[in-house]
């Protein structure tokens, strides 16, 4: 072997190294974990690995490129994505999603050129093998041990989960790993037939099954469904009529589109189905967001920045549609979809037509260098996540290692027919659910885009000379290095940092904090270093803010005196959340922060004793900003019961008269969240707010009994003593809101129940 040999053999090496590392950190990390500047670094290994395999040919006299006709549709589609990004409000989670399909096309290119088939098939069993062995962990042991602590959780949607007890492994939700399971589990079976190595690959088959069934999710046994009908349609095609088989399918499908577009069938099914009944809330709001954007649409992963405008006053809420190809229709536009729509056809082309030539499979990788591979996230686990989490890498690999102990199949023709079921059943589950949001989703589907194209074979092998790999490493290099040494590093300190003070904060907000002032010191140092080394990201600037506020209540109780200290502080607060709205413009909560913000801020001016006349006009300046503010973040969210509430609340103290009437549409808000199926006490009023609407509405009464009964209820089965220090303590955790009309209600309430209790 020549030196150039050798060093082509190590440079394709590492990025065989790089691409697998990247795509099992994308399927191995929780997706709760990772944050933007985690996923820049892993989107770049693709990166650095592609521009490893045009330096190995740079150093050479040259190399073969493999064409498989995809390539086109992919630098389409994330063209597409970036330009979608200049009708983003919310740019960084835009960019953040652009480059990362950008960053997954080049996935594709490595998969064909790098890994190869067998390689590919071997890796996607062993991550199904693993996840599915993962999600049966998850459902008898972790499960179990955090049902206690679920409620104690930050996350209220991670909360609910643990207490559904369905499963998702590493993904962000049942419904996604429902997707990723119905995606693999045809390829496993084809496999399976085609290898007649029954037990290794039916374990596959059989954990896959039941994770499927422990996820709960019936898009997912529909999805399997489809799958396992197309693998039927295409054995029983295999001499002839493929092409009516295919036509028939394509036309169901179409027929099925028509019917939904054009007939009650949503509304009936939304009618049956409480699964359907919210997804067609969300597919109904996104008709109007299509018709603000239709050629370059909203920007990615920006429907949610528009849909609590445009939705009605069913009380659901959501940040994705639940339907792939409407949010690539409304964040990309019509070329965007055109463009995704052509990955999906030529996927489909190749993975429906009968003749094929898989491409020869290059030798398998020693299997130190898949160990090392696999260790990496191993440890990471280990280490930062946990021995279950960690525990993946050692299933995986014990796994692939049995795998290679039997031959591959000469014959891969139910390989191929299972893969394409697989791909099938994914496109189905995406009508229903978001996949490609989930990168880990995302990747496993661009993986099997790659492995129907190399078993359909026919792949064009063009030559590509020293000067253009050369040219090739350089564009690479001038973009991945400097995101890599650079960008990457900070945006991940950046997290690391929101993440701490964030725990803080959540501390804070409960009063659990055992030496408050000092952690919110540090809190508030970690928070403004996030906001240096990412200033692009609102949450660092809206957390600053929060921890602001905190700082600004504790030299309150403290009775500080300093007048002008303090109105720094309530300055800096203020100008933190105008830099997090102006990077997250159509945010109603971080225009509804900012309202209330103001009205606490009036209520010190309020009670001030300085200059009279000086702090008056503060407190009507704040007044004023606190309505604008809040009528703002009613017209980005006019259907959540407390938007209404806080508009109608700042109205009141401005002594507006239009308040009964925002008073009575918080209250029918609040009604509605309650006719819900499913628990949704976050959308509804709390009974101190419902009787403060009630009193604005003119109901005195019914304000005084409600919140009686309610007393009445929490003291139920306290001896006195326990009781009255319970109403006393309400009495004083209360104190700050019963100004302006509460406090008569409230004393009232309390003293008929003390003379009761006496």
């Amino acid at each position: 072997m020549t030196d150039d040999a050798r060093w082509t053999a190590l440079f394709d090496r590492i990025a065989l190294f790089l691409t697998l590392l990247a795509f099992l950190l994308r399927l191995g990390l929780p997706s709760s974990t990772v944050g933007v500047g985690l996923n820049l670094f892993v989107h770049l290994l693709f990166w650095v690995a592609l521009t490893l395999w045009f330096a190995g040919r740079a150093l050479g006299k040259g190399g073969v490129y493999r064409f498989t006709g995809l390539e086109f549709a992919f630098l389409a589609f994330a063209v597409l994505s970036l330009a979608s990004v200049l009708r983003a409000g919310f740019k960084l989670t835009a960019i953040d999603h652009a480059f990362a399909f950008l960053s997954l096309s080049l996935f594709f290119i490595l998969a064909v050129q790098v890994l190869g088939r067998q390689l590919l098939l071997d890796v996607l069993l062993a991550t199904l093998f693993a996840l599915a062995a993962y999600a049966l962990v998850q459902k008898f042991v972790l499960f179990p041990r955090l049902q206690n602590e679920a409620a104690a959780t930050q996350s209220v949607e991670l909360a609910r989960r643990i207490r559904t007890n369905e499963v998702f492994a590493t993904l962000s939700g049942p419904n996604q790993f429902a997707g990723f399971l119905a995606l693999l589990l045809p390829l496993a079976v084809g496999s399976l037939i085609d290898t007649r190595r029954y037990y290794l690959r039916g374990a596959a088959v059989l954990l896959g099954l039941v994770a499927l069934a422990f996820t709960g999710s019936l898009g997912g046994w529909v999805a399997l469904g489809a799958g396992a009908a197309t693998m039927a349609g295409l054995a029983l095609t295999r001499t002839r009529g493929r092409a009516v088989a295919v036509a028939a399918g394509g036309g169901a499908v179409a027929l099925a589109v028509v019917l939904l577009l054009t007939t009650p069938l949503l509304s009936a099914a939304a009618a049956r189905s409480h699964s359907m009944h919210v997804r067609a809330v969300y597919w109904r709001a996104t008709g109007p967001i299509i018709a603000s954007a239709p050629v370059l649409g909203v920007g990615l992963d920006n429907w949610q920045e528009h849909y609590f405008r445009t939705k009605s006053d069913v009380q659901q809420e959501t940040i994705k549609t639940h339907n792939d190809y409407l949010q690539i229709l409304a964040e990309t536009g019509v070329f965007g979809v055109l463009a995704f729509a052509a990955i999906l056809g030529l996927g489909l082309r190749k993975a429906l037509v009968r003749e094929s030539a898989p491409l020869p499979a290059p030798e398998p990788p020693s299997p130190w260098l898949v160990g090392g591979i696999v260790g990496v996230p191993t440890l990471f686990g280990l280490m930062a996540l946990g021995d279950f989490v960690g525990g993946i890498g050692l299933f995986w690999l014990a796994f692939w290692l049995l795998l290679r102990r039997s031959p591959p199949a000469g014959d891969t023709t139910w390989t191929r027919m299972g893969a394409a079921g697989g791909f099938v059943a994914l496109l189905v589950h995406m009508v229903v659910d978001f996949q490609i949001y989930q990168f880990g989703v995302a990747a496993a589907l661009i993986a099997m885009l790659a492995l129907l194209a190399m078993l359909r074979g026919g792949a064009a092998e063009i030559a590509i000379s020293k000067p253009v790999c050369l040219a090739a490493t350089g564009v690479l290099m001038a973009v991945s290095l400097p995101l890599l040494a650079f960008l990457s590093p900070r945006a991940m300190a950046a997290d690391n940092e929101l993440s701490d003070a964030k725990a803080v904060l959540y501390l804070l907000d409960r009063n659990a904090a055992e030496n408050p002032t000092q952690a919110l010191t540090e809190a508030l140092h970690a928070a403004e270093s996030a906001q240096m080394h990412n200033p692009y990201d609102p949450d660092g600037y809206l957390t600053f803010a929060r921890l602001k506020l905190h700082e600004w209540r504790i030299w309150q109780k403290i009775g500080a005196k300093n007048t002008k200290e303090l109105e720094s502080m309530e300055l800096t607060a203020l100008q933190a959340l105008d830099n997090a709205i102006a990077l997250r413009p159509n945010s109603s909560p971080l225009h509804d922060q900012k309202a209330r913000a103001h009205l606490e801020f009036r209520r010190r001016w309020l009670k001030a004793g300085g200059d009279p006349g000086y702090e008056r006009a503060k407190a009507a300046e704040h007044l004023r900003l606190a309505v604008e503010e809040q009528r703002r973040a009613y017209d980005l969210y006019p259907t959540i019961a407390r938007n209404p509430y806080h508009l109608a609340r700042a109205l009141e103290i401005a002594r507006d008269p239009d308040a009964p009437r925002y008073y009575k549409e918080a209250l029918r808000l609040s009604d509605l969240a309650g006719r819900e199926l499913e628990n949704l006490d976050r959308l509804k009023l709390d009974p101190l707010e419902q009787v403060r609407a009630l009193r604005g509405t003119g109901k005195p009464l019914e304000a005084h009994d409600l919140l009686e009964a309610r007393l009445r209820k929490a003291i139920q089965g306290l001896s006195p003593a326990n009781a009255r220090a319970g109403l006393e303590r309400y009495v004083q955790a209360n104190e700050d809101g019963m100004d302006e009309g509460l406090t008569p209600v409230i004393k009232d309430v309390v003293d008929a129940i003390m003379r009761d209790l006496k």
